[in-house]
């Protein structure tokens, strides 16, 4: 039963780095996460342009560019990773193996990082909204 456990895990890991980033469902969630974070940002400092301060549509803007920049850094290091692997300089990938693990680790931190950043960057904007809803 462990084994079937472990090739589910394989085959999870071989998406991810075999094909396109946008094959995996886990990235597409966590690309409409960071997407939608930044559109809701920008949807702030449109409608509060008249009531925020000197430094506030700039500190909202920076949050907009990290937000892309999030989107960016995964999709630049996943084309990297996946380039090694189809070069065939990442091979004879086992489960079990110290390299598998490192692998899974970094695509299930891509993922991740991408998905729980864009989460908290929204909840951070939701209380602005709201706190500039009340002037």
């Amino acid at each position: 039963m462990e084994s079937n456990n472990t090739s589910v895990e394989k085959e999870e890991f071989d998406d991810f780095f075999s094909n396109p980033a946008f094959r995996s469902g886990y990235f597409i969630v966590a690309t409409i996460a960071c997407v939608s974070a930044t559109l809701y940002n920008l949807a702030i400092i449109l409608r509060h342009w008249r009531t925020l301060g000197t430094g506030d549509a700039p500190l909202l803007l920076v949050m907009a560019v990290t937000l892309i920049g999030f989107l960016w850094i995964s999709l630049a290091q996943h084309s990297y990773v996946r380039q090694l692997y189809k070069a065939g300089s990442i091979s004879d990938v086992r489960p079990g193996a110290p390299l598998f693990d490192v692998l899974r680790v970094a695509a299930k931190t891509t993922n991740n990082m991408l998905f729980f950043g864009s989460l908290a960057a929204a909840s951070l904007l939701f209380v602005i909204d709201q706190l500039l809803s009340r002037t």
